[in-house]
Protein backbone atom coordinates (compact mmCIF):
# COMPACT_ATOMS: atom_id res chain seq x y z
CA UNK A 1 0.00 0.00 0.00
CA UNK A 2 1.18 3.34 -0.63
CA UNK A 3 2.65 5.07 2.15
CA UNK A 4 1.97 8.44 0.76
CA UNK A 5 -0.63 10.65 1.63
CA UNK A 6 -1.93 11.28 -2.15
CA UNK A 7 -1.03 7.80 -4.11
CA UNK A 8 0.39 8.46 -7.57
CA UNK A 9 1.60 11.77 -6.56
CA UNK A 10 5.41 12.42 -6.02
CA UNK A 11 5.96 15.17 -3.47
CA UNK A 12 9.47 17.04 -2.55
CA UNK A 13 11.76 16.36 -0.40
CA UNK A 14 12.60 19.57 1.69
CA UNK A 15 14.36 19.63 5.67
CA UNK A 16 16.60 16.80 5.26
CA UNK A 17 13.79 14.41 3.96
CA UNK A 18 11.50 15.01 7.35
CA UNK A 19 9.30 16.83 5.63
CA UNK A 20 6.53 16.53 2.07
CA UNK A 21 5.80 18.94 0.25
CA UNK A 22 2.87 18.80 -2.50
CA UNK A 23 3.37 21.76 -4.55
CA UNK A 24 -0.73 23.54 -5.33
CA UNK A 25 -0.87 26.85 -5.49
CA UNK A 26 3.21 28.18 -4.88
CA UNK A 27 6.50 27.35 -4.47
CA UNK A 28 9.02 25.71 -1.88
CA UNK A 29 10.28 29.25 -1.30
CA UNK A 30 7.45 31.30 -1.55
CA UNK A 31 4.30 28.90 0.09
CA UNK A 32 0.95 29.78 -0.87
CA UNK A 33 -2.32 28.87 -0.07
CA UNK A 34 -3.77 25.45 -0.81
CA UNK A 35 -0.27 23.75 -0.88
CA UNK A 36 0.63 20.65 2.13
CA UNK A 37 3.19 19.96 3.84
CA UNK A 38 3.94 16.60 5.50
CA UNK A 39 6.30 16.68 8.75
CA UNK A 40 7.25 13.48 10.12
CA UNK A 41 8.66 13.61 13.39
CA UNK A 42 10.54 10.80 15.98
CA UNK A 43 10.08 10.97 19.34
CA UNK A 44 12.45 8.88 21.51
CA UNK A 45 10.68 6.75 24.00
CA UNK A 46 12.69 7.41 26.94
CA UNK A 47 11.86 9.56 30.53
CA UNK A 48 13.80 12.16 29.41
CA UNK A 49 11.07 13.36 26.64
CA UNK A 50 7.68 12.71 28.09
CA UNK A 51 4.60 13.44 25.34
CA UNK A 52 1.08 12.07 24.58
CA UNK A 53 0.00 10.06 22.01
CA UNK A 54 -3.69 9.51 20.99
CA UNK A 55 -4.87 5.97 19.94
CA UNK A 56 -5.38 2.57 20.17
CA UNK A 57 -2.55 0.07 21.64
CA UNK A 58 -1.93 -2.97 19.62
CA UNK A 59 0.97 -5.16 21.76
CA UNK A 60 3.71 -2.54 20.99
CA UNK A 61 2.37 -0.76 18.83
CA UNK A 62 -0.40 2.17 18.23
CA UNK A 63 -2.93 2.40 15.60
CA UNK A 64 -5.18 5.05 15.00
CA UNK A 65 -8.19 5.34 16.69
CA UNK A 66 -11.05 5.04 13.38
CA UNK A 67 -14.64 3.07 12.79
CA UNK A 68 -14.63 -0.91 12.70
CA UNK A 69 -16.29 -0.35 8.90
CA UNK A 70 -17.07 2.57 6.74
CA UNK A 71 -17.29 5.65 8.62
CA UNK A 72 -20.06 8.14 8.29
CA UNK A 73 -20.17 10.01 4.88
CA UNK A 74 -20.31 13.92 4.67
CA UNK A 75 -22.44 15.65 7.59
CA UNK A 76 -23.95 12.20 8.81
CA UNK A 77 -23.59 11.42 12.45
CA UNK A 78 -22.42 7.62 13.18
CA UNK A 79 -22.68 5.87 16.82
CA UNK A 80 -20.76 6.39 19.14
CA UNK A 81 -20.82 3.18 21.05
CA UNK A 82 -17.70 1.35 21.63
CA UNK A 83 -18.49 -1.80 19.90
CA UNK A 84 -18.34 0.93 16.90
CA UNK A 85 -14.75 1.45 17.32
CA UNK A 86 -11.12 -0.65 17.09
CA UNK A 87 -11.36 -0.77 20.87
CA UNK A 88 -10.50 -4.25 22.48
CA UNK A 89 -8.57 -7.69 21.17
CA UNK A 90 -11.74 -8.24 19.07
CA UNK A 91 -10.79 -5.61 16.35
CA UNK A 92 -10.77 -6.82 12.77
CA UNK A 93 -10.07 -4.30 10.91
CA UNK A 94 -12.29 -3.77 7.97
CA UNK A 95 -11.82 -2.13 4.27
CA UNK A 96 -14.21 -0.92 3.09
CA UNK A 97 -12.44 -0.93 -0.48
CA UNK A 98 -12.78 -5.30 0.06
CA UNK A 99 -15.65 -5.34 1.76
CA UNK A 100 -17.70 -8.63 0.47
CA UNK A 101 -20.30 -8.01 -2.07
CA UNK A 102 -22.56 -11.02 -1.13
CA UNK A 103 -22.70 -9.53 2.82
CA UNK A 104 -23.60 -6.37 1.44
CA UNK A 105 -26.33 -7.14 -0.85
CA UNK A 106 -27.60 -8.87 1.59
CA UNK A 107 -27.64 -6.35 4.00
CA UNK A 108 -29.22 -3.98 1.44
CA UNK A 109 -31.92 -6.58 0.94
CA UNK A 110 -32.36 -6.89 4.70
CA UNK A 111 -32.59 -3.38 5.31
CA UNK A 112 -34.82 -3.13 2.06
CA UNK A 113 -37.46 -5.63 3.23
CA UNK A 114 -37.51 -4.04 6.78
CA UNK A 115 -38.37 -0.61 4.98
CA UNK A 116 -41.18 -2.24 2.69
CA UNK A 117 -42.51 -3.45 6.12
CA UNK A 118 -42.43 -0.18 8.28
CA UNK A 119 -44.37 1.09 5.33
CA UNK A 120 -46.78 -1.35 4.93
CA UNK A 121 -47.71 -1.38 8.75
CA UNK A 122 -47.25 2.78 8.73
CA UNK A 123 -49.96 2.80 6.10
CA UNK A 124 -52.07 0.58 7.83
CA UNK A 125 -51.98 2.23 11.20
CA UNK A 126 -52.79 5.35 9.18
CA UNK A 127 -56.00 3.29 7.35
CA UNK A 128 -57.51 2.38 10.89
CA UNK A 129 -57.20 5.57 12.30
CA UNK A 130 -59.04 7.68 9.22
CA UNK A 131 -61.58 4.69 9.08
CA UNK A 132 -62.13 4.88 13.17
CA UNK A 133 -62.19 8.77 13.19
CA UNK A 134 -65.42 8.27 10.16
CA UNK A 135 -67.02 6.19 12.04
CA UNK A 136 -67.04 8.24 15.29
CA UNK A 137 -67.79 11.58 13.04
CA UNK A 138 -70.57 9.67 12.08
CA UNK A 139 -71.59 8.67 14.87
CA UNK A 140 -70.62 11.70 16.65
CA UNK A 141 -70.01 14.66 14.03
CA UNK A 142 -67.16 16.67 15.15
CA UNK A 143 -68.71 20.57 15.53
CA UNK A 144 -66.40 23.78 16.81
CA UNK A 145 -68.23 24.78 20.05
CA UNK A 146 -69.17 28.69 20.20
CA UNK A 147 -68.48 28.73 15.72
CA UNK A 148 -71.72 30.18 14.42
CA UNK A 149 -72.16 31.11 10.61
CA UNK A 150 -72.89 34.74 10.01
CA UNK A 151 -72.96 38.13 11.47
CA UNK A 152 -73.75 38.51 15.22
CA UNK A 153 -73.80 41.42 18.35
CA UNK A 154 -73.15 39.73 21.77
CA UNK A 155 -76.58 39.86 22.53
CA UNK A 156 -77.59 37.63 19.04
CA UNK A 157 -74.40 35.63 19.78
CA UNK A 158 -75.01 34.55 23.09
CA UNK A 159 -78.98 33.88 22.60
CA UNK A 160 -77.84 31.91 19.81
CA UNK A 161 -75.65 30.00 21.53
CA UNK A 162 -77.54 29.50 24.22
CA UNK A 163 -81.21 28.23 22.45
CA UNK A 164 -78.68 25.52 20.78
CA UNK A 165 -78.36 24.00 23.75
CA UNK A 166 -81.18 25.28 25.82
CA UNK A 167 -82.91 22.78 23.61
CA UNK A 168 -81.34 20.07 24.20
CA UNK A 169 -80.96 20.82 27.95
CA UNK A 170 -84.54 20.89 28.48
CA UNK A 171 -85.26 17.99 26.45
CA UNK A 172 -83.20 15.81 29.07
CA UNK A 173 -84.77 17.36 32.14
CA UNK A 174 -88.18 16.92 30.24
CA UNK A 175 -87.25 13.20 30.01
CA UNK A 176 -86.15 13.04 33.56
CA UNK A 177 -89.00 14.68 34.64
CA UNK A 178 -91.37 12.49 33.07
CA UNK A 179 -89.27 9.30 34.37
CA UNK A 180 -89.59 10.46 37.78
CA UNK A 181 -93.19 11.02 37.48
CA UNK A 182 -93.89 7.83 36.42
CA UNK A 183 -91.38 6.28 38.99
CA UNK A 184 -93.47 8.03 42.18
CA UNK A 185 -96.86 7.46 40.28
CA UNK A 186 -95.95 3.64 40.81
CA UNK A 187 -94.85 4.16 44.29
CA UNK A 188 -97.87 5.93 45.34
CA UNK A 189 -100.37 3.40 43.30
CA UNK A 190 -101.77 2.05 45.89
CA UNK A 191 -102.84 4.38 47.71
CA UNK A 192 -104.14 6.26 44.63
CA UNK A 193 -106.31 3.23 44.34
CA UNK A 194 -107.58 3.62 47.54
CA UNK A 195 -107.93 7.45 47.46
CA UNK A 196 -109.36 7.71 44.29
CA UNK A 197 -112.50 5.84 46.31
CA UNK A 198 -113.02 9.06 48.30
CA UNK A 199 -113.25 11.25 45.00
CA UNK A 200 -110.83 14.71 44.73
CA UNK A 201 -108.67 13.11 47.43
CA UNK A 202 -107.18 10.93 44.54
CA UNK A 203 -106.69 14.16 42.75
CA UNK A 204 -104.74 15.73 45.89
CA UNK A 205 -102.17 12.68 45.96
CA UNK A 206 -101.34 13.45 42.08
CA UNK A 207 -101.00 16.89 42.85
CA UNK A 208 -98.22 16.34 45.79
CA UNK A 209 -96.78 13.65 43.20
CA UNK A 210 -96.05 16.54 40.24
CA UNK A 211 -94.83 18.87 43.28
CA UNK A 212 -92.51 16.63 44.74
CA UNK A 213 -91.29 15.27 41.32
CA UNK A 214 -90.68 19.15 40.67
CA UNK A 215 -88.76 19.46 43.67
CA UNK A 216 -86.77 16.58 43.21
CA UNK A 217 -85.79 18.01 39.27
CA UNK A 218 -85.29 21.55 40.88
CA UNK A 219 -82.73 20.37 43.22
CA UNK A 220 -81.25 18.07 40.17
CA UNK A 221 -80.51 21.50 38.13
CA UNK A 222 -79.24 23.31 41.04
CA UNK A 223 -76.81 20.64 42.18
CA UNK A 224 -75.88 20.44 38.08
CA UNK A 225 -75.23 24.55 37.89
CA UNK A 226 -73.58 25.14 41.41
CA UNK A 227 -70.11 25.30 40.29
CA UNK A 228 -70.10 27.44 37.20
CA UNK A 229 -73.45 29.34 38.19
CA UNK A 230 -73.85 29.48 41.37
CA UNK A 231 -76.07 32.57 41.68
CA UNK A 232 -78.94 30.69 39.47
CA UNK A 233 -78.33 27.92 40.88
CA UNK A 234 -79.22 29.58 44.71
CA UNK A 235 -82.26 30.33 43.46
CA UNK A 236 -82.96 26.98 41.49
CA UNK A 237 -82.56 25.42 45.05
CA UNK A 238 -84.43 27.63 47.08
CA UNK A 239 -87.85 26.81 44.56
CA UNK A 240 -86.85 23.24 45.14
CA UNK A 241 -86.55 23.67 48.98
CA UNK A 242 -90.09 25.45 48.75
CA UNK A 243 -92.06 22.79 46.98
CA UNK A 244 -90.38 20.30 49.23
CA UNK A 245 -91.70 22.48 52.35
CA UNK A 246 -95.16 22.57 51.06
CA UNK A 247 -94.68 18.27 49.91
CA UNK A 248 -94.31 18.21 53.90
CA UNK A 249 -97.30 20.73 55.07
CA UNK A 250 -94.31 23.28 56.16
CA UNK A 251 -95.75 26.18 53.85
CA UNK A 252 -98.92 26.47 51.70
CA UNK A 253 -99.13 25.21 47.98
CA UNK A 254 -99.69 28.77 46.82
CA UNK A 255 -97.07 30.20 49.24
CA UNK A 256 -94.39 27.68 47.89
CA UNK A 257 -95.94 28.28 44.05
CA UNK A 258 -95.04 31.96 44.77
CA UNK A 259 -91.91 31.74 45.80
CA UNK A 260 -90.85 29.50 42.82
CA UNK A 261 -92.21 31.85 40.27
CA UNK A 262 -90.22 34.54 42.54
CA UNK A 263 -86.87 32.42 42.05
CA UNK A 264 -87.29 32.28 38.29
CA UNK A 265 -88.23 35.70 37.48
CA UNK A 266 -84.74 36.34 39.69
CA UNK A 267 -83.00 33.34 37.16
CA UNK A 268 -84.56 35.17 34.04
CA UNK A 269 -83.15 38.46 35.49
CA UNK A 270 -79.63 37.42 36.10
CA UNK A 271 -79.99 36.42 32.06
CA UNK A 272 -80.81 39.45 30.96
CA UNK A 273 -78.41 41.25 33.11
CA UNK A 274 -75.69 39.01 31.66
CA UNK A 275 -76.77 39.60 28.15
CA UNK A 276 -76.39 43.46 29.02
CA UNK A 277 -73.26 43.17 31.19
CA UNK A 278 -71.16 39.90 30.04
CA UNK A 279 -68.17 41.14 31.73
CA UNK A 280 -70.18 40.71 35.47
Amino acid sequence: KDPFPFPGEIPRHIDGGATLYYQRNGRVEEPAFGDIRVRFLRVPCDAGCVFTAAGVQRGDALVPFQYREAPPSGLELGRALTADFNLGQAYMPVDSSVADEAGMVEQTSQEAIKQSASKVMLTALSASLEGWRRVLHSTAPEKLHGLLPGRHSRVSYILTAYLADAGLTWRIRASGFMLLLAGLEITFRNWQAVLMLFGPAGMALETVVIVAASGFCACTIAAARIFYQPVSATFTLCAGVALFCSVFGVMPLVFALTVVASCMVCVVALFAVNLLLPCC
